[in-house]
This record gives C-alpha cells, structure tokens and sequence, in this order.
C-alpha cells in the first residue's frame, strides 16, 4: 500500500467500524507518516492529534520487557537466576517457586503462571503467595502476574517504583513523555469506549500492582520510537545504547517452549513472533485497542488474528504491509465494539488448556 493512501485507509476503516478516535504511524527506511482520525473523547470535540496518549494495554509489557533487558545489559539481573535471589519476600511465600522461577521464564511467559492475580494474590502493591497452573519452562501461559513479578524485581534492584524506572531509564532517553494511567496526578488520556448500539466513554480499571503489566499511555509515534531500537541503523533504529544488541536480540529470538497456539508463532524475552520475521505485541486496556508490528527482513505480509471484536479486527487490518526490510508499523485505536464488552477476558472455551488468549 502506498504510504500517503493510509490516511484516507484509516478514516474509512475508523468509520465503518464505529471508532471514535485512532493513530496509525508507519517508519519505513527512516520516513515516519503519522495519521490520526476522531477525537480523543466522543462528542468532546477534543481531535486526536499525534500527541494524544492512548492506554496501551498489555503493549505496556514491551516497556517492562525492555526495562528489564537494560538492567540485563548493565549487569544487574541474571535472566537464569532464580527470582527469590530478587524478591527475598518470595522464599518466604512460595518457597518452592522462589528457586525455580527466572527472569527468563517471565519474560517469554513460560513461568507456568496464572494469568490474572487473584484476589488472594494481590495485596496492594504486593504480591502474595504464587501458584502455577503448569510447571516453570514447560509450556506457554500467557501471564499478566509474571510482568508484575518482573515489575516487583526492577523496583527492587533499582530502589524506584515501576512507574519512576521506566520513566527515567527507558522513556525519557527515549523522549517518549510518561504517561500512566491510575497514577495519582497523572496527565489525562485519550478515553477508551465501549459501542453497545451508542458509544460511551469508559474509564480505565487498573490495580497499581498491575502496572507493569498495562499501565502505559502512549501515542502510535511513541511506540514507533520504542520499535525503532529494533531496526538496524540504516533503516531508522536507535537507542541501541540502552540495551546491548546481543539482548535487544534475544528479545525478539523465540524462547524453547513458548508456543502461543495460535496467539503467535512464538514469543521471545518480550516479543511475539508473526510469520515471514514480523515481530510485535497487541494491547487492550478498557475500551482501547492497540497493535505494535516490527519487520527486519522482507516480508510478504503482515499477520493478523480475527478477534472477537469488530475493534480489533479494524486495528489488524489498518496495519500496512510494509513489505520492506527494515520497516515497522504501528496501530493505536481507542475503541472496542458491539458484543465484547470494554475489558472481556477470555471465556473458558477460548482458552487452551496452558496459554490464555487474552492479551489485555
């Protein structure tokens, strides 16, 4: 598709589906395009603009995955060394996980975890007692719990809360401004909506222990500058000074064992992995849908899922078919619409028995 189409794309697909408000930003060898549709709120009269900061959802774990390869690269975490080494509060709790449990297995979600913390398990900001619903490194299970574990050992290594690490070690030498949602104070975003015969606004749910797990606002351009410190200089990458490349590439090398069934044709330190080398990670927080999609090699086509909302199946079809070494696109759209409801979870029939489909 032809770049200078894609506005013209993304206002007809925004329309047909009932968004009110979408980015789409696309680098392709060095060139970004940048498109917004809508308003940041329906019947605001506030427009989105490429400034407006979107709730990303679960593409929030990119930032905690990228976070944590940082403190790989500086030598302060060990990918193989067992979490209790981390998280002392750990052995205490669950002992027997506390010396199996890795930064690796959270990060390639083949921890054997959970994908929601329950009520038991969440305290606050803290985390409790774990259980695994299939052993450490045997198999995909897609966890929101295992990013907030994540989230627990930068606060600890670093002595900042989640929000402050990603912010002063990644987002800001990034010059990406922070933006979180359930921060007390924090600067207002785009609102994400739910469609049942009229669009509503809805507010985002966040518990402050999930946060490393989907507390990140972002513009579609702020997720193109997070991608680029995984294009090769020529074509546009950056910021490999962050993170060494030897990590920035095992963030995008499939892990043994992570095999999403059908979410992914497999995950790395971080990563999903599509088809023909794109690479990504989609994001749905409460009534907002975002996707992320990275190509370092030619490639015929992007990959998309049909999901359950019509929402979502707009987002994966406004990604462009770059089909160029080197290019990456990106997708934010604040709405989800008729039948999902605005924070849906996958049902038990949608689930395999060891990987959730649900990617909030």
């Amino acid at each position: 598709m032809d770049l200078d189409q894609l506005g013209t794309s993304l206002e007809t697909l925004a329309k047909a589906c009932r968004v009110p408000g979408a980015q789409l930003a696309v680098l392709r060898r060095g060139d970004i395009r940048l498109f917004e549709f809508g308003e940041e709120e329906y019947a605001s009269g506030r427009a989105m603009t490429r400034y407006s900061q979107v709730p990303v959802g679960s593409i929030t774990k990119l930032v905690t995955a990228t976070l944590t390869m940082a403190l790989v690269s500086d030598g302060d975490i060990d990918l193989d060394e067992p979490l209790g080494h981390y998280l002392p509060d750990l052995r205490r709790l669950s002992p027997d996980l506390a010396g199996v449990l890795t930064p690796r297995h959270l990060l390639s979600h083949t921890g054997g975890l959970a994908s929601e913390a329950t009520h038991t398990v969440r305290a606050g900001r803290h985390l409790g007692a774990l259980h695994t619903v299939r052993p450490p490194g045997s198999d995909f299970s897609y966890s929101n719990l295992g990013y907030c574990l994540l989230g627990q050992v930068v606060e600890t290594i670093t002595g900042m809360s989640w929000h402050e690490a990603a912010a002063a070690i990644l987002l800001k030498p990034l010059q990406i401004e922070p933006c979180f949602v359930g921060l007390p104070g924090a600067a207002p975003t785009v609102s994400g909506h739910s469609v049942h015969h009229r669009c509503r606004p809805v507010d985002q749910a966040l518990e402050p222990v999930e946060a490393p797990a989907g507390a990140l606002a972002a513009s579609a351009a702020d997720l193109v500058t997070l991608g680029r410190m995984h294009l090769p200089h020529e074509h546009g990458g950056s910021a490999e000074h962050l993170v060494s490349p030897d990590d920035l590439a095992q963030m995008r090398t499939p892990v043994d064992g992570a095999d999403p069934f059908g979410l992914a044709d497999g995950w790395g330190l971080g990563f999903a992995m599509f088809g023909d080398g794109w690479i990504g990670h989609d994001g749905m927080a409460d009534g907002t849908a975002c996707y992320l999609r990275i190509s370092r090699r030619r490639a015929r086509s992007s990959r998309s899922r049909r999901t359950p909302t019509r929402g979502q199946s707009y987002g994966a079809s406004s990604s462009p078919n770059c089909g160029r070494r080197g290019s990456l696109s990106v997708t934010a759209t604040s709405a989800v619409c008729p039948g999902a409801g605005y924070r849906r979870l996958a049902t038990a029939s949608e689930r395999t028995s060891t990987a959730s489909s649900s990617t909030r």
